[in-house]
């Protein structure tokens, strides 16, 4: 809820004031740094530093009148705020845009829900998905039309990495209710400029039951699985996956050459 991000923003000035903890802020950001350039390991340590960087940025402006939903809905027009579905991640969606315009995050991730369709499947499964690829297309050109904010002459699209992922799918039959149940075999949705464009990857059997072998992977021949597809978000910026996952292949052939 954006409103609640909002509120946790907010600080009294009762014990200590907004700039004796942007020093406390500042101090832990420079230790975190120090003790990176002396560690064997010091990704965690930069990572660390990283978040106090961000925490100062959000802390040192006034963002409780910016990071309201009314605030949102004002900025950023061009989300469908009346949608059946997709109100309340319409406005999610234009707190990501804002929250990356202004340099204070790295990832923002939200939900869009309403398709848990174990019944009257065709009332409203359809619309929910319209509804969904409309607000991922507007974010996306909305991406396109917003200028990076430490990189000239660069548009937040260059460097901005969208997955669309959901925990389960829904049964290929329809059940006795006309409605679909839970169902393990999935795809995914990428939008990155590291990524192959206009490019689909895998398919199913005659009968859109099971997925069919896409690829030989170290185990044999197999769809691609979730952690293929983060591992491969990984290895697009030449990270080795190992280091943080047990599982998982890069696909390459779904990057750019």
């Amino acid at each position: 809820d954006v409103g609640s991000v909002g509120r946790t923003l907010f600080r009294a000035q009762i014990f200590d004031s907004n700039s004796e903890r942007d020093k406390v802020t500042a101090l832990l950001s420079e230790e975190a740094s120090d003790l990176a350039k002396r560690s064997t390991y010091p990704g965690v340590l930069e990572g660390l530093d990283l978040q106090y960087q961000s925490l100062r940025r959000m802390l040192g402006t006034n963002l409780q009148e910016i990071f309201t939903a009314n605030g949102l809905r004002q900025l950023h027009p061009e989300f469908n705020y009346k949608a059946r579905f997709g109100a309340g991640p319409a406005v999610n969606a234009s707190f990501a845009v804002e929250a990356m315009k202004r340099n204070m995050v790295r990832c923002v991730s939200f939900t869009f829900g309403s398709f848990d369709t174990h019944g009257n499947n065709y009332r409203t499964h359809a619309q929910n998905q319209q509804e969904l690829f409309d607000m991922i297309a507007k974010l996306v050109r909305t991406l396109d039309a917003t200028s990076h904010p430490t990189k000239p002459g660069k548009k937040l699209s260059d460097h901005t990495h969208i997955m669309v992922v959901s925990e389960f799918c829904r049964t290929p039959q329809i059940n006795l209710a006309m409605g679909r149940d839970h169902y393990p075999n999935n795809s995914a949705l990428v939008v990155s400029p590291r990524f192959k464009t206009n490019f689909a990857f895998g398919k199913t059997d005659h009968d859109q039951l099971l997925p069919m072998p896409a690829r030989r992977f170290v185990d044999g021949e197999r769809a691609v699985a979730p952690p293929d597809l983060l591992a491969t978000m990984l290895g697009a910026f030449e990270i080795d996956p190992r280091k943080y996952m047990r599982d998982g292949e890069i696909v390459k052939e779904l990057l750019k050459g």
